[in-house]
């Protein structure tokens, strides 16, 4: 199984495991007597089973990409620097808040212009790193 198999792996697991939480926190208490649509003590057995799989599946993961571990914690920092630039208020002149009777003069020191072009060097080095990560995770055994 490759890495990426195996992230892909990873994400059913945690879904499956969502899936049977919820069965549990829904079907745990219900009024005296009425049916009952899930075996609740099967259900507990089989979430620890899948939460004892996903802790066996994500060590293989980390432990496997540990050569390019510098280059997902660098595409995560990335991720948050760009949605940061992403949401800085460059508005400059006059504005004029809807909630306001009267306007100010508003000065961004970061323009637009710089802005984009800090959004279009960012997305480049996400672009680079992801395309280095998807080769490694599809090319590397775990």
């Amino acid at each position: 199984m490759t890495i990426a198999q195996a992230l892909k792996e990873k994400n059913k697991k945690v879904s499956k495991i969502q899936k049977l939480w919820s069965r549990i926190s829904q079907h745990n208490s219900s009024i005296e007597g009425a049916e009952k649509p899930y075996d609740l003590e099967a259900t507990w057995e089989e979430y620890n089973a899948e939460v004892t799989s996903l802790i066996e599946l994500k060590t293989k993961i980390h432990t496997a990409s540990a050569p390019v571990r510098d280059q997902i914690f660098t595409l995560s920092e990335l991720k948050t620097k760009v949605n940061n630039v992403r949401s800085l208020n460059t508005t400059n002149g006059r504005y004029r808040d809807r909630y306001a009777d009267d306007s100010v003069e508003m000065e961004a020191h970061f323009d637009i212009k710089w802005k984009d072009s800090q959004m279009d060097l960012i997305e480049g080095q996400l672009d680079a790193i992801q395309e280095k990560l998807d080769h490694f995770n599809n090319t590397t055994q775990i």
